[in-house]
This record gives structure tokens, sequence and C-alpha cells, in this order.
């Protein structure tokens, strides 16, 4: 999309909801009593693969584009980082690190999660200055007014459309508080790593149901990539919490 600000915007509205979402993950590692300097450590690599994945995200769904302009896949102010590649490959940032430094991946996993929503509910706000995330053409209160540059081709003579972007933040919201509010209401019932599951299960939700609103989805199959994702992602996070549990009654039975 064509930036209708200066660029800072985009990338001061980013750097707010970094610093806000290791805020929150400050309180939580000092609440959960870990050490502090490991969680600074992890968010370091945390923000490179996150940030390296989301790119990555981004120019595999817009690759017709970037195939014939290689030299704007660097140019990250003007928006395009797909979420579901910044989870992943700050995931693995997170497993890398807490394997190579012999600590416990569930437990930074729960911790990362806490701020992760919060940060993509203020996150999604830079869209709204980029002109970006909107949806189909709309008449209701809250539409949002798109420039005719930032419009697809077959909405050029469109200008009022659903705000994507909004929709996500409050989703994402939404789920920071069910999870913050999980976190320590459930705090003795829940397993290691229930947090992280419940995160990536309650946005792959919203973002199921959001992709419907979306133009112009990435389709692998004749389907949404993004809609495949999130019922992949639903469907094993339930196996996955079926079987710990599972195995942890089990486990308890015998003790």
């Amino acid at each position: 999309m064509n930036n209708l600000f200066s660029p800072s915007i985009y990338g001061l509205i980013i750097a707010l909801a970094i610093l806000i979402g290791l805020w929150v993950c400050f309180l939580e590692t000092k609440r959960k009593k870990q050490d502090v300097k490991v969680l600074f450590d992890v968010a370091f690599w945390v923000l490179i693969s996150g940030l390296v994945g989301a790119r990555f995200y981004h120019v595999v769904h817009q690759w017709s584009f970037y195939q014939e302009n290689p030299g704007f896949i660097f140019h990250l102010w003007n928006g395009g980082l797909g979420i579901y590649g910044a989870i992943f490959g700050g995931l693995l940032a997170i497993w890398i690190y807490t394997r190579f430094k012999k600590l416990d991946f569930l437990i930074w996993s729960d911790i990362a999660v806490l701020g992760l929503p919060l940060g993509q509910a203020i996150g999604r706000w830079a869209n709204f200055f980029n002109q970006e995330l909107y949806g189909y053409p709309t008449n209701l209160a809250w539409a949002i007014y798109i420039e005719p540059i930032n419009r697809l081709p077959q909405f050029k003579n469109i200008s009022y459309f659903h705000p994507l972007f909004l929709y996500e933040s409050f989703w994402n919201l939404a789920v920071f508080l069910i999870i913050f509010f999980a976190g320590r209401r459930l705090d003795k019932r829940l397993l290691k790593g229930e947090l992280f599951i419940l995160y990536i299960s309650l946005y792959s939700l919203g973002r199921f149901f959001i992709e419907f609103l979306k133009p112009d989805v990435w389709r692998l199959a004749a389907l949404p990539a993004a809609q495949l994702i999130a019922v992949f992602i639903i469907v094993l996070c339930l196996i996955i919490t079926a079987v710990r549990r599972c195995w942890f009654k089990q486990v308890n039975v015998k003790i």
C-alpha cells in the first residue's frame, strides 16, 4: 500500500506496540519469579526472528508483486507484516534459545504470549495510517474511507470499506483480557504451555472469521491460506491439549 503519512508513523506505532508488549512480559516474568535478564535476551532474538518471519509470510503472500519489484522486499515502512509468520518466527526463537540455555520452553512461551496480543491490538493501528488491511465495501457507520491510490483495482470507484484492522485490534484486545484473567484465576489448573495454546487458538478463531471480509486473500488450492492455517492450528491445539491432559491424568493416577 502507498503511505499517505510519514513512514515514521508506521514504525512509531509498531515500536510502541513492541515496548508495551515487552513491558507486560516484564511484569509477567517478575510474577512468575523468572530471570528478567533472560526475558530481554529472549526478546532480542524474538524480535529479529519474528520480523523476518512476518516479512517472509507477507512476501510469499504478495510474491507476484515482489517478483517484479525485489527491491521493495526490504521496504518495511510501507507495511506488510504477516502475523502468522511473526508468531512462528518468534516461537522458533524462543525454542532455540531455551534449548541452548537449558531453560523451560513452555514457561517462556506462556510469558511471551501475554504481551503478544496486546502488542498486536496496538500494532494493528499502523495499518490504519498505511490504509491497508481493509475489507469489502460497506455502508456501515464505522466504515473507513480509503484513498483511490490505495484501493484494489476492482474497487477504484468505491470509497468506504470494512476496517479489518479495527476488527482484529478489538479481537486481539479481547484475547489479551481472556489470557490475562485465565493466567491468574486458573494458574494452578493450567498446564505449562496452555496459555500459549489458548492464545494461538483464540487468535486463529478470530482470524478465520475476519478473513471472510477480506477481498485480497492469499489462496492455496482455491481456499484462503489464512483460514486453512487457522483451522489447522485450532485442530492441532485441541489434539495437543487432549493428549497432554490424558497423559497428565495417567501420570497422576500412577503416582
